[in-house]
């Protein structure tokens, strides 16, 4: 992702074909100490090489358009279920109040009083 980064930091400071070097002078510049060892730049670079940037990134908004995304699309029922079961649940009456004073008056009233 780096080299991504910097690739298009290079390419929105004027620079439409950046090379190795320019990428490694945002790195410098950045303080990022990346010797390249795996070539990761190069490779990069030479797939980029007279391609535009944003016909990149539009064909592949393309290709993840077309991916099939789930996950929670099956949730969506079950919640519809657990409201119409609240709805059918009849609700407890309450219990009537005793006549008689309760325990907790003779301490100073109940706990919410």
């Amino acid at each position: 992702m780096r080299v991504i980064t910097a690739y298009l930091l290079c390419v929105m400071g004027g620079n439409e074909t950046p090379g190795v070097e320019d990428i490694k002078n945002v790195f410098k510049a950045a303080g990022i100490d990346d010797s390249d060892k795996d070539g990761r730049i190069e490779k990069f670079v030479g797939l980029m090489k007279g391609k535009n940037i944003f016909d990149v990134i539009n064909a592949g908004k393309l290709q993840m358009g077309s991916l099939p995304m789930g996950g929670m699309g099956g949730s969506g029922g079950s919640s519809e279920k657990k409201e119409e079961e609240k709805e059918e649940e009849p609700e407890p009456e309450p219990e009537p109040e005793s006549e008689s004073e309760s325990d907790d008056d003779m301490f100073g009233g109940g706990l919410f009083d």
